[in-house]
């Protein structure tokens, strides 16, 4: 289980680096991203949001939805 003072931190962090970039990214988002980082998860995504922290935050991997096809 993960500390709620270090995810809450984590979570302005990246909050305050989005605004200072003029970049903001949705609250849930946030969560999302503030959870991979601080458990050092990797981010799997179609979702091009969190471009602007990845790698300096946590490790992303996109997937195109336009091309991704699912296997069986």
């Amino acid at each position: 289980m993960i500390g709620g003072a270090k995810l809450i931190q984590m979570y302005a962090t990246l909050d305050s680096f989005c605004e200072s970039v003029g970049q903001p990214l949705g609250k849930n988002d946030l969560w999302i991203a503030a959870t991979a980082a601080v458990i050092g998860a990797t981010l799997l995504t179609i979702d091009r949001d969190f471009d602007r922290l990845a790698p300096q935050f946590f490790a992303r991997d996109w997937i195109d939805p336009d091309t991704y096809t699912a296997t069986k």
